[in-house]
């Protein structure tokens, strides 16, 4: 994995500013290449009992990409790696272990078959903020009547340092296309908190 001792520094300065304490806890995520990895390493760090990661093969990586990508992470975090179960199939993860469940990619949608086999005590953990939940993410009338808790991320509290990047990542998007920002005159459509970060890339 390209970069992985910054993004590691990166993480841990994150785990540290938010307190973050997974100890004794099973995570099930997702197993995912590039800054996708980053959830399931951060787990790890951050000290849970056993991190599942669900990955596959996508037209981003394959599932030994990911998986590569993960362990690379998560060795330059310090992490104990053996901790780290990467399966090909939800159904192979533990699902009434489970403490924390990521709402990821690759585990979407989270559907009456996990929320049914997961502990009511289990916490679901969009990894975007409340209000960008989308219909069919997670069956919220199971999790609901299970009584099982779902949060949010405040993109915006200073130790979560999202916006920090939105910038670069619109800057390194147009290079990957190959265009050039030289004079160009760039039109920026946004009704939301992502704007004031690209318009000072």
């Amino acid at each position: 994995m390209r970069y992985a001792e910054a993004i590691a520094r990166s993480i841990q300065r994150r785990i540290e500013a938010c307190s973050l304490d997974l100890s004794g806890l099973v995570v099930a995520t997702e197993c995912a290449n590039d800054a996708y990895a980053t959830t399931a390493a951060a787990a790890l760090a951050a000290g849970a009992k056993e991190v599942w990661a669900y990955g596959r093969d996508s037209s981003w990586a394959t599932l030994q990409q990911s998986a590569a990508d993960v362990q690379a992470l998560a060795l330059a975090l310090g992490a104990k790696v053996e901790r780290l179960h990467v399966v090909q199939s939800r159904q192979a993860i533990p699902w009434p272990n489970v403490d924390l469940v990521t709402n990821s990619g690759h585990l979407r949608p989270l559907d009456a078959e996990i929320l049914s086999a997961i502990p009511s005590s289990a916490v679901i953990a969009l990894m975007f903020e409340a209000w960008e939940l989308r219909n069919g993410d997670i069956d919220l009338d199971i999790a609901r009547s299970r009584g099982i808790s779902i949060f949010g991320v405040d993109e915006h509290h200073p130790a979560c340092g999202s916006f920090e990047f939105v910038g670069a990542l619109a800057v390194s998007e147009v290079m990957r296309q190959r265009w050039s920002l030289g004079d160009a005159k760039v039109a920026v459509i946004s009704d939301n908190a992502f704007m004031g970060p690209v318009l000072r890339a």
